[in-house]
């Protein structure tokens, strides 16, 4: 009898394993209403596939990074820095994004801060939300190097290690003077935020989030995948609104090279997750 349970179980994981795919989602959102639009994309892509996709959603980017780079998403709605190593690490393949959409940071200050020129941030603190979000960290710290600030030299920099709500509050709260954080994100934030911050500079854009699936995927597997997140621009209109998407476009690995170029600038390695710290 427990050979055969045993027999059983090892049955049903195959058949749970090939009939699931997990989507794992990089924790940039925050509050109910943002997080259910992955699980809207995921049902719609289930319908479409014929298996069961599974939001894996973690709260924190430490919770995510550590998921990732075991390999343990199937495929994975990722930020651009995260891509590159997970590409050398394991074989993650972007192969799509969304359509017309680049990443571009900003610097936010109180709204009656006394702050009005990036010089004026210099012995500062200045809050991000993690050590390796790519448009709120990364390419906000770029743009200070660019203008003559030096990370860890002229700034104090600290970290949320939660979504951009939390580094706007903190902003708000001063705990510290400025912060790292995206337009879109002050452009939706509640109004609470929105009335209480303003933004000091804004960034170069670049590549933005991408999907990626991982190699151990199957071809016909990864085809229903593109086809199902392709279909969205002729018959998930719907769903695109809902998941605040203009349309999803095709992205490959060449594409991802601007942001290599700006690891290289700031020395950040491409096999390990290392952000700024």
């Amino acid at each position: 009898m427990k050979k055969l349970i045993s027999i059983l179980l090892i049955l049903f994981g195959i058949s749970f394993a090939k009939d699931t795919l997990v989507f794992g989602i990089c924790p940039h959102d925050s509050g109910p209403a943002k997080v259910k639009r992955w699980y809207i994309l995921a049902d719609y892509l289930s319908s479409k596939m014929s298996k069961k996709i599974i939001v894996s959603e973690d709260f924190t980017f430490d919770a995510f990074i550590d998921k990732f780079s075991k390999g343990e998403y199937d495929f994975v709605y990722i930020n651009p820095m995260h891509y590159v190593v997970a590409h050398n690490l394991q074989g993650y393949e972007v192969f799509a994004k969304e359509k017309g959409r680049k990443d571009q940071g900003v610097i936010i200050v109180r709204r009656d801060s006394p702050i009005r020129s990036v010089e004026d941030l210099r012995g500062k603190k200045i809050v991000f939300p993690s050590p390796t979000a790519w448009s709120a960290t990364i390419l906000v710290a770029a743009y200070l190097n660019d203008h003559g600030l030096k990370y860890g030299k002229d700034y104090t920099p600290i970290y949320t290690n939660g979504p951009h709500e939390v580094t706007a509050l903190a902003v708000i709260k001063g705990f510290a003077d400025a912060g790292g954080s995206l337009e879109r994100f002050v452009k939706n934030a509640r109004p609470y935020i929105r009335e209480n911050i303003r933004i000091l500079a804004k960034t170069q854009k670049t590549s933005p989030h991408v999907f990626a699936y991982h190699p151990r995927l199957d071809s016909d597997t990864i085809n229903k995948l593109q086809t199902a997140l392709f279909s969205l621009n002729r018959e998930g209109k719907d769903v695109l609104q809902k998941i605040g998407f203009k349309g999803i476009e095709p992205y490959s690995d060449k594409d991802m090279d601007d942001v290599r170029e700006i690891m290289r600038k700031l020395g950040l390695p491409f096999d390990k997750v290392k952000g700024l710290d």
